[in-house]
């Protein structure tokens, strides 16, 4: 279908100018523009944060678990997704963080060395809502995969408060060929005011003393060296610098498990 061709009607120049002249703003006006007025946020002046009024109450359960089998070779951070899926699968009313990309507030105290086991780790998860403490704790560890097991919980009082570990406790099995060694790098240890090693930070070594983080170690009547070490917020020594630092590295190199068997936290 075809249109009827366009038509151009001539201007007048006087006209053209007339609506220039139009549109042009004296200098000597002045426009008021009206601000427009932004949505205001309640302030909270006994801390300084602003808070949304609609937020609702949130409840932290502190938990104690155990870490143990063929679990103990997956890392932190697949630790942190494996109890975002028990979450998902208790369908929990768990807080989440703020932002693009929210997650779960899930907090563990310390972050378990690859391939260590454990006994009493502890995390705390924020909840949205009063929750009962113990069916929780039933809930989340029948979600939990095999090696992974949930056995306490306590309710935190003050949820913005942060567990902090103080001492954490370590155990491994000394074959008993390697037992009496033991015994005297031990005692030797415990007898020196200074265990200096080089701690690898980048490109450079930096001497580190292991003497002031370990609070106590012996060897038992079984064999079984025990050992206890101080976590301060600057860090702390890790378990296998001082094995190697004793010559007891041997037992990990062939099979033998590290075993952290208590968390300490500050009261």
């Amino acid at each position: 279908m075809t249109g009827d061709p366009p038509i151009h009607l001539p201007l007048d120049p006087a006209e053209v100018a007339a609506s220039r002249r139009s549109l042009t703003l004296d200098p000597a006006e002045s426009v008021e523009i009206s601000p427009i007025a932004s949505p205001r946020v309640p302030h909270d002046r006994s801390n300084g944060v602003a808070r949304n009024p609609s937020a609702a109450a949130v409840v932290k359960l502190r938990f104690r678990c155990s870490k143990t089998g063929n679990l103990r070779f997956i890392g932190h951070h697949d630790l942190m997704r494996t109890f975002e899926r028990m979450i998902r699968r208790a369908a929990l009313p768990v807080a989440s963080s703020q932002g693009f990309n929210p997650r779960f507030k899930v907090v563990f105290a310390l972050a378990l060395g690859l391939g260590i086991e454990a006994r009493r780790e502890v995390v705390e998860i924020e909840f949205t809502d009063s929750v009962d403490p113990e069916a929780t704790l039933q809930s989340l560890d029948a979600q939990a995969p095999e090696g992974l097991k949930l056995f306490a919980v306590e309710v935190v009082g003050d949820r913005r408060a942060t567990c902090k570990p103080i001492a954490a406790s370590y155990a491994l099995a000394i074959p008993q060929p390697l037992v009496a060694h033991a015994r005297r790098a031990v005692d030797a240890f415990l007898a020196s005011d200074r265990l200096v090693i080089d701690r690898r930070r980048g490109d450079r070594d930096v001497a580190f003393d292991l003497r002031p983080f370990v609070l106590d170690a012996k060897v038992d009547d079984n064999g079984l060296f025990v050992f206890r070490l101080k976590i301060e917020p600057g860090g702390s020594a890790r378990p296998d610098e001082l094995l190697t630092a004793l010559g007891l590295r041997d037992p990990l190199d062939h099979g033998a498990v590290l075993i952290r068997t208590d968390l300490e936290l500050a009261p």
